[in-house]
């Protein structure tokens, strides 16, 4: 039950993360295409310091969504039976092994430290550029041969409203996902019977690591 849980949880935020993507490629892209005629020079403090680093930031948090929502989706139990047609998967655990508080711990302070911090520079970064595209927008409002480029330019100050706001809300589920952490840690992800083979595998390996009494006996 908390895979599944779990696997809806990250599959949504996986959504979301792509749809900030397409938000934040769509507006960076239209706004490198501007231009404004009176005063060609005032879209450069936005274009060559700005903009720039957005898109790396929002790749990166999307690569890391989809890594998590991928890792959840291995684990389906639908998979087990492609995995015993190969060797190598054959005595693969069965249980996800449950997470204890220092592994805990050490998660939540790689979660904070890549994607946390990501997100907080991205977000301020998109809020330093929405605020420069108001101030050009202002500025040239009123200006006949701009006006072409200050609708365009309004437009992408929306979309750029909406890429703050959905990674905004990526920020909120990352905190969620460390609440719901700390509230199941200790639980397995899912636990299933065995195969008869992986039993047999189990008793063997116990038998194994059994001491041999009648060889103590006989030695005494």
């Amino acid at each position: 039950m908390l895979l599944l849980i779990k696997s809806i949880y990250n599959i949504l935020v996986l959504a979301i993360s792509t749809a900030a993507l397409v938000v934040l490629v769509g507006y960076v892209k239209s706004t490198y295409d501007l231009d404004i005629a009176s005063s060609p020079k005032a879209m450069l403090n936005l274009k060559e310091i700005l903009l720039p680093p957005l898109l790396n930031l929002q790749i990166f948090i999307f690569i890391f969504d989809a890594v998590v929502a991928l890792y959840y989706i291995y684990n389906w139990p639908i998979w087990d039976g492609i995995k015993k047609r190969f060797v190598y998967y054959q005595f693969e655990a069965t249980q996800v092994e449950k997470q204890d508080v220092s592994s805990l711990l050490l998660n939540t302070v790689f979660v904070i430290l890549t994607k946390g911090l990501a997100l907080a520079i991205l977000i301020t970064m998109q809020a330093f550029c929405k605020r420069e595209m108001d101030k050009l927008h202002d500025r040239f409002q009123y200006k006949p041969e701009d006006k072409e480029s200050v609708s365009s330019l309004s437009l992408q100050i929306s979309n750029c409203g909406v890429g703050i706001a959905l990674d905004s809300l990526l920020a909120v589920l990352l905190l969620v996902s460390i609440v719901i952490n700390c509230a199941t840690v200790g639980t397995p992800l899912q636990s299933k019977n065995k195969s008869r083979t992986e039993r047999k595998y189990q008793e063997i390996v116990q038998e194994g690591e059994r001491p041999d009494l009648s060889q103590s006996v006989e030695s005494n």
